[in-house]
This record gives structure tokens, C-alpha cells and sequence, in this order.
């Protein structure tokens, strides 16, 4: 029983919002003390002088159980319901008491100050001027109706007793609304200071944040700056080296321009040698670097070396200047390295190289600076294979062309010697033939020469006729009237004459090659169906010599001997 009337009377509590815990906290308590004072009330009206004692007495025993009622809205959380009955109640209570008391005496003004003191209480921000407002309306309507005569008659004896004991009452009112309204200042103050401090240690932790997130932003700003600028070094690294297509040229390039795009202490290029046993370093920027390159320096192919683990893993390799990695930086021709990184040069699956970088400072490469970085790895190995299948294809290029230069010459040597004659000789009148004796020298110093061109006023003029690259033959044209200088359309149109005639000589050359081609095949054809015709061996040595004889012009004897020991020579 006492445990239910103490969960009954038991305020609801909100710990999550102080300000709705206080205020409920207030109105539950304001309809606790009402019922108390009702109670209270009761034998104060008893003693009352007055035949109107049973109307106040139901008055307020209907008011406990309004009170009741509002104590439940507290704990439904429907708190501005029960400050509005609360109020509305004790508003009703007063004036029927008035109105049937007849009207205003000195005795009852004083309560008038304690429904100003409650509804300060309930509403704290703007309650006691609305509600005076409205209590100085219902004073006015029931004076008006006093004066119109329909306020009866006052029942209640005016007695000190009386005087004493609604004084009583009002004071005890006003005392106990005042005390909860202290309580209550007290406690909302201290609220507002917890708010308040709770508020500077959000400010302070917003100034944290804040400082925190732009030293976040600023770092986060450099970071994308240091990106930034990496990009654009790889671009420039990239533009620079494309149009190097010579190992020798472009390797030291790389590395001058990777240490100052970059400002690298030391960039270095290794390759595997060829074998896969040995890596050699072929190219460095830094003074020690070039020491390296002097000696020749190589490395093995294992992983006791930062270069060594990248190209037999074919990962990138951190190293810092701490710990274990430090046994890697005793290079004495780089005194100054502090933190290295390798990245491997890849072309397709196969590893070629790799790009070792180092750096005066601690701890300067991170796992960021190896996804950057492998994009210009990547690139500088796609530049190196391209110089590389450049100067491949340029080599076989050059071998080709000797090996077609030469074919040209030889069969341009047969061609001449099978010719009736070395060329001919126009005079104005007629075509005649050279004889062996004509311009031999001449065709002995355009090979060394190239051109027999006049650079001062000559009586004649020689051109070569070329056939890829090769002086094939010559154009001479001489003057009737002797020493003169060659227009510049004389030239261009020897200079295309000997330009065609190379090219019909050569066409002339080919048809008849093939022409020769094909009367020997055309031979060796008849020969072999007659052969392949019979079965006898003395038939078959007969028409060989006679076929033979026939088909070689100016043979004089054509003999077939078959050899009796061939077999004892086998053995």
C-alpha cells in the first residue's frame, strides 16, 4: 500500500533534458501541494462563520480529485494540460467563492496574490502578466455584475476569526508557492550554468575541432599540392624523355630530370644484364652516382639489396634509415641517404630494371609516393623498351640496307658487263656508242665523290644516275661555247632525267632478270621431262650432254662421267 501511494506521488524523471525534468518536477509538485492544501482547508472552513461551508467544503474535495487527475497528465508527459486545469481550477474556485460570497472583501484580496505567485510558477516566462491580464478581467466583470445587483448577498461573516483564518490560508498558500518558486529559480539556474558550462566545453571542443581540422585541411591541401606538382613533374618527365630514342642519351636524361623535378639527393637506373645474374647501373645523377658508373658498378641478382629484392620480387621496396633497413645505406659514394625506395621497371611480365631513388631525409617516401611513382616507372620502362627496339630496328635497318646495297652492286655489275656497251654519246647529230676508252676516270671519282657539280663556271657538267644510294651510272653535258655557270633549271632537269633513267634501267634490269629466271627454269624443265622419260642409264647420260650441249650457247663439248668408286670413297 505505502509502496503504491510513493510510485503514485513519485514525479516522472527525464535525465536527458533537464529544463522538461525541472518543469515537470515543478508542476507534479504544484499538484501534490494543492491536495495538501485542500486537506489543510478543510477544517479552516469548518470554522468558517458562514452558511456557505458546504458549498466550499464540495468545492474542494472536487478540487483534490482534479488534482489527482493532473498529477496522472505529469507522468503521460501532457504537462501544459495540467498547468491549464491547474490554473483554470484554482481561477474558478476563487471567483465561485466571490460570487457567492458576495463578492470582494478584505479578507479575499490576498488570494488574488497567490494566484499571481502560481501562475509565475507554472509559466515562469510570460505567465504572471497574461494571467494578470485575465484576472483583471474577471475582477472588472465581477464588479460590474456586483454593481448590476446580480452578485448576492456576502454569506460570510466578517470576524477576526474569519479574517484570521482566510489570512491563514493565503499565507500558507503564498508561502509554499513561493518556496517551490525559489526552488524552482534555484534549480533552473542551475541548470542554465550547467548549460552554460557545458556549453564552453563544446565551444572549446568546437575551437579544438576546429584547429584540428584545418591543420587537417592545411596538411590535406600540402598533401594534394606535393601530388599535384608529382603529376606534373611525371608529365614533364614523360615529355622530355619521348623524343630520346638513344639508350645513351636517354638514361642519363631521366635521372637529371627525376632529381630535379623531384629533388632527390640521388637517382640511379639498373638493368638487367644480359644472363638475368648480374644488374648493372647505367645511369646517375649524383656525384657518387657517377663514381658508380665509373667502376662499372653491378649488383647480384638476390635480395641482399634494396635494387636486388625489387627486380627478383618485382615489387617496389621501401628502406629506412632505422632498424633493420639500416645496413642497406653503408654505400660510401652515398654518405648522405637517409630513406630509398625502388621500383621495378616492368614491360609486360618480364622485370628490365629498376628505378632506385634516395633521399636526405628520414622516412621521406610513403605508400602513396609508390602508387605515384610507379606511374613514372612505368613510363620510363616503356621509354627505355621503345629506345631499345629503336636502335634494334635502326641496327637491322642499317644491316638491310648494306645487304640490299650490296645485292645492287653486284647485280648492277653483271647487268653492265652483259651489256653490248657502257652507254652512248649524242653530238648534236647523232647517238654513237662509247668505246672502253671514254670517261673511265670520271666514272671512278663519282663513287668517292658523289656529284660532279660546278661550284665555279665550267665548260661541262656531270651528274650521277642513283639507285638507292647507289651510282648506277652518269649524265656529262658539255658546252659549245665553252667555260659557262649551269642555270639552277639545268640542273633540276638533269637531276630528274638521271632520276627516271635510274628507274627505268631498273625496271629494264628486272625484266630481264626474270626473263633469264624463266628460259633456265624453262630449260632445266624440258631436260628433266626428257630424263624423267626413259629408264636406261646410257639413254639418260645421252640426252643430258646433248640437251646441255644444245641449250649453253658456245659450247664446244659437253662430257658425262659416271664415277666407279664412289662407294669405296663413302666408306
Amino acid at each position: 500500500m505505502l509502496s503504491s501511494l510513493q510510485r503514485f506521488f513519485q514525479a516522472p524523471i527525464y535525465d536527458d533534458d533537464p529544463e522538461k525534468n525541472q518543469d515537470s518536477l515543478t508542476t507534479h509538485r504544484v499538484g501534490v501541494a494543492l491536495i495538501g492544501l485542500y486537506i489543510l482547508s478543510t477544517p479552516m472552513i469548518l470554522l468558517l462563520e458562514s452558511p456557505a461551508r458546504e458549498f466550499v467544503l464540495a468545492i474542494s474535495g472536487a478540487g483534490i480529485t482534479i488534482w489527482l487527475v493532473t498529477i496522472q497528465l505529469v507522468k503521460r508527459d501532457q504537462r501544459f494540460l495540467a498547468k491549464i486545469i491547474i490554473l483554470a481550477l484554482n481561477t474558478l474556485v476563487l471567483f465561485s467563492v466571490l460570487f457567492f460570497t458576495g463578492g470582494f472583501t478584505q479578507s479575499t484580496v490576498f488570494t488574488f496574490l497567490f494566484l499571481l505567485a502560481l501562475a509565475n510558477l507554472l509559466f515562469p516566462r510570460r505567465g504572471s502578466v497574461v494571467y494578470g491580464s485575465i484576472l483583471l478581467v474577471l475582477v472588472l466583470a465581477l464588479y460590474v455584475l456586483d454593481l448590476a445587483g446580480i452578485v448576492p448577498e456576502s454569506s460570510l461573516i466578517q470576524s477576526t476569526r474569519t479574517n484570521i483564518l482566510v489570512f491563514l490560508f493565503t499565507l500558507v498558500s503564498i508561502t509554499i508557492v513561493m518556496a517551490f518558486a525559489s526552488d524552482n529559480f534555484q534549480k533552473y539556474l542551475e541548470i542554465i550554468q550547467s548549460n552554460e558550462k557545458e556549453l564552453q566545453e563544446q565551444n572549446i571542443e568546437l575551437d579544438q575541432l576546429g584547429g584540428l581540422l584545418e591543420s587537417k585541411v592545411t596538411e590535406r591541401t600540402a598533401e594534394l599540392d606535393k601530388r599535384a606538382n608529382q603529376l606534373e613533374a611525371i608529365l614533364s618527365v614523360a615529355r622530355a624523355t619521348a623524343s630520346l630514342q638513344n639508350l645513351d642519351d636517354l638514361l642519363p636524361a631521366i635521372t637529371r630530370l627525376v632529381s630535379q623535378r623531384f629533388a632527390y639527393y640521388h637517382v640511379g637506373i639498373f638493368i638487367v644484364e644480359e644472363g638475368d645474374e648480374f644488374i648493372g647501373l647505367k645511369a646517375a645523377n649524383s656525384d657518387g652516382g657517377r663514381k658508380m658508373l665509373n667502376r662499372e658498378y653491378k649488383l647480384n641478382m638476390d635480395e641482399n639489396s634494396i635494387v636486388g629484392f625489387t627486380i627478383s620480387r618485382g615489387e617496389p621496396r621501401i628502406a629506412l634509415d632505422v632498424g633493420a633497413d639500416s645496413v642497406f645505406f653503408d654505400n660510401p659514394d652515398l654518405p648522405e641517404t637517409r630513406s630509398e625506395l625502388a621500383l621495378p621497371l616492368h614491360i609486360g611480365d618480364r622485370v628490365i630494371g629498376a628505378l632506385d631513388v634516395q633521399s636526405t631525409v628520414p622516412n621521406a617516401f610513403t605508400v602513396a609516393d609508390i602508387a605515384l611513382l610507379s606511374t613514372l616507372a612505368d613510363q620510363i620502362a616503356i621509354a627505355i623498351e621503345n629506345a631499345r627496339l629503336f636502335s634494334e630496328t635502326r641496327e637491322a635497318l642499317k644491316k638491310t640496307e648494306e645487304s640490299f646495297a650490296q645485292y645492287v652492286r653486284q647485280e648492277w655489275s653483271e647487268f653492265a658487263r652483259q651489256a653490248k656497251t657502257n652507254g652512248y654519246r649524242f653530238d648534236g647529230t647523232r647517238i654513237l656508242p662509247l668505246d672502253g676508252r671514254d670517261n673511265h676516270q670520271m666514272i671512278k671519282e663519282l663513287p668517292k665523290t658523289g656529284v660532279l657539280s660546278l661550284e665555279k663556271d665550267s665548260h661541262e657538267l656531270s651528274i650521277p644516275i642513283r639507285f638507292r644510294g647507289q651510282i648506277i651510272g652518269m649524265f656529262e653535258v658539255k658546252s659549245k661555247s665553252g667555260a659557262r655557270k649551269w642555270t639552277t633549271d639545268e640542273v633540276a632537269l638533269l637531276e630528274a632525267a638521271a632520276e627516271r633513267t635510274a628507274l627505268a634501267l631498273e625496271n629494264s634490269r628486272l625484266v630481264e632478270s626474270s626473263q633469264r629466271r624463266a628460259s633456265r627454269e624453262r630449260t632445266i624443265g624440258d631436260i628433266s621431262t626428257k630424263i624423267g622419260a626413259v629408264s636406261d642409264i646410257d639413254v639418260i647420260m645421252q640426252i643430258a650432254v646433248e640437251e646441255l650441249g644444245r641449250k649453253i650457247s658456245g659450247t664446244a663439248e659437253v662430257t658425262f662421267e659416271l664415277d666407279p668408286k664412289t662407294e669405296a670413297r663413302q666408306n
